[in-house]
């Protein structure tokens, strides 16, 4: 993956981003992930699924060789669900790209990304 393969998924993301603004578990660890279909758009009906870690090293049937992958996990064991969430994009490819979005106070998200 590239830079304008993140600068892509950021824009997805925003596009999308008001659908887990509603999600107000605060303790426990996730991604909300988005599928991209085989030309590596999302369909703008699409839905975040929601997975644990547990779900992620399980079922997810992830290559733990790819980088972003590897990113994932560790974004995932260190951002903080209370005042945080993540959410990303699995592509076709195997490819995982997730940024993680900032809480606002009243437990909904802002645009802002890190």
């Amino acid at each position: 993956m590239f830079t304008d393969d993140s600068v892509k998924v950021v824009d997805i993301l925003k596009v999308h981003a008001h659908k887990i603004m509603g999600h107000d578990d605060k303790h426990t660890r996730c991604v909300f992930l988005l599928y991209a279909e085989d030309d590596d758009t999302v369909n703008l009906d699409a839905v975040f699924i929601k997975h644990s870690i547990d779900d992620c090293i399980e079922n997810l049937d992830l290559d733990t060789n790819k980088r972003s992958v590897q990113w994932m996990m560790n974004q995932i064991t260190t951002y903080t669900p209370e005042t945080q969430l993540l959410a990303g994009v699995k592509f076709k490819n195997g490819e995982v790209l997730c940024h993680v979005f900032a809480r606002k106070k009243s437990g909904t998200t802002q645009r802002r990304f890190a």
